[in-house]
C-alpha cells in the first residue's frame, strides 16, 4: 500500500467578515530563498489552498517505513485576487504542517500567525450595512504614494485594520457600529428616535508605515503579510502647516464614506 500525505494546506479568512474565504484565490508556493513560479495549490472541499509536488517534501509526500521523516523548510506563499476584493499577500510558513499552516511572524522563527487574514483592495464593492473609511496616503517628504501601509480605524471599542495598496489608496471596511438609541421600523412617518441618516460615531485613526523594514521574499512581490502588520507606528498631518500628530480623530456618519484627506490636499500625508 502506498501511503501519500499532504505536507501544507493553508486557509484564508476575511478581515472584514471573519469568515474564512471560500475560493477563487490563486495561491502558489515556493520554497523561501527559491523564486516564483512554485506550485499552484489546489481548493479542498474543506475551504484549505493545498500542495502537492513541493520541492524537497518528497519523502514527507511518500514517507518510506514508519518513522515520519524530518524534512522541514520555510516557504512562501503568494495570494492573488483577479476579482479585486481582497489585496494580494506573501507570507511565510513552515512545512509539514499537520491542519492549515499559520504564518511565521518575522520577529522570530518560534512565532505564528494561527489565522491568516486578507484585506480588502479600495475597490472591493461595500457591503450593505458596511462603513467604508477610504485615504490615499503619501509620505510628507517625498510625495511618492505610502505603499504597504497599515491603517487602524477605532471605532464603537474595536479596531479594524487595512492596508494601503501599491499606490497609497486605502478603504478600511467593518461594520456600522451599534445604533445609538432607538431607531423603529416605522421611520420617519410618526417615527420617534433618531433617524439612520442622523447618526454619526467618532472614530480615530493611526498609521503603520516602515517602508525600510519590509520584506519581498522575492523581486516584484508584494512584502510579507506579517512585515505589513508589524510595522512602526507612523504621524499623521491633519492640516498643511500643522504638526505630525500620533492620531487622527474625525466623524463617521451611517450612510457616507469618510474620505481622510490632509486639510488643503486630496491625499493625507504622513511622516515627520
Amino acid at each position: 500500500m502506498i501511503r501519500t500525505y499532504t505536507p501544507l494546506g493553508v486557509r484564508f479568512w476575511d478581515a472584514l467578515t471573519r469568515a474564512p474565504i471560500a475560493g477563487g484565490l490563486g495561491v502558489t508556493a515556493w520554497p523561501l530563498g527559491d523564486g516564483p513560479p512554485g506550485v499552484r495549490a489546489y481548493l479542498t472541499p474543506s475551504g484549505v489552498y493545498a500542495f502537492r509536488g513541493l520541492r524537497g517534501m518528497r519523502r514527507v509526500e511518500y514517507p518510506v517505513g514508519t518513522a515520519p521523516p524530518s524534512d522541514s523548510a520555510v516557504f512562501v506563499i503568494r495570494v492573488e485576487d483577479r476579482s479585486g476584493v481582497w489585496l494580494p499577500a506573501t507570507m511565510l510558513v513552515p512545512a509539514p504542517h499537520t491542519g492549515p499552516a499559520p504564518m511565521l511572524l518575522e520577529q522570530s522563527p518560534w512565532d505564528t500567525f494561527p489565522t491568516i487574514y486578507l484585506f480588502s483592495a479600495p475597490s472591493r464593492p461595500v457591503p450593505t450595512g458596511t462603513a467604508a473609511v477610504r485615504a490615499t496616503l503619501v509620505e510628507h517628504a517625498t510625495g511618492e504614494p505610502a505603499a504597504h501601509a497599515r491603517v487602524d480605524v477605532a471605532v464603537g471599542g474595536t479596531v479594524w485594520p487595512g492596508i494601503a495598496a501599491g499606490n497609497g489608496n486605502v478603504a478600511v471596511l467593518f461594520p456600522f457600529p451599534v445604533f445609538q438609541g432607538a431607531v423603529p421600523a416605522s421611520f420617519p412617518a410618526g417615527g420617534q428616535g433618531q433617524p439612520p441618516m442622523g447618526q454619526s460615531w467618532p472614530v480615530t485613526v493611526t498609521v503603520r508605515y516602515q517602508p525600510g523594514a519590509l520584506h519581498r521574499p522575492a523581486p516584484g512581490q508584494v512584502p510579507t503579510l506579517a512585515g505589513i502588520l508589524a510595522q512602526a507606528p507612523a504621524r499623521i498631518r491633519p492640516t498643511r502647516a500643522g504638526a505630525p500628530q500620533a492620531r487622527l480623530d474625525a466623524e463617521l456618519y451611517f450612510g457616507r464614506e469618510l474620505v481622510l484627506a490632509t486639510q488643503g490636499y486630496s491625499v493625507l500625508r504622513i511622516g515627520s
